[in-house]
């Protein structure tokens, strides 16, 4: 193999990792994201209770970001209303960003 060839074959092994790793951070994301709404559903007020404030206030941002993202606008609207409850102002969504 020439040191050009292999080379270009590093460079691709490394692309396909990173590819790899973006993948499946968005899937945890996504997850995450799917399942924290749904326990907003389930337990209402109660999922966030003992969670530290700045860090409800970042998931719900995060999530509200996510289902903007992705246009799922009743479940905007859900985590909207449950943080207002909380906090006594509106979100600032934190959209999701996959690329390295």
């Amino acid at each position: 193999m020439e040191p050009e060839d292999f080379e270009d074959y590093i460079q691709d092994a490394e692309r396909h990792i990173t590819e790899k790793l973006i993948r499946e951070k968005e899937k945890q994301f996504t997850e995450g994201c799917i399942e924290g709404y749904n326990l907003l559903r389930e337990h209402g007020l109660a999922a966030i209770e003992k969670t530290e404030t700045e860090q409800a206030k970042e998931a719900l941002n995060r999530m509200m970001g996510y289902f903007i993202w992705t246009e799922e606008y009743e479940k905007c609207s859900d985590i909207q209303r449950i943080y207002q409850r909380v906090f006594g102002q509106e979100t600032a969504p934190i959209f999701p960003k996959f690329s390295p």
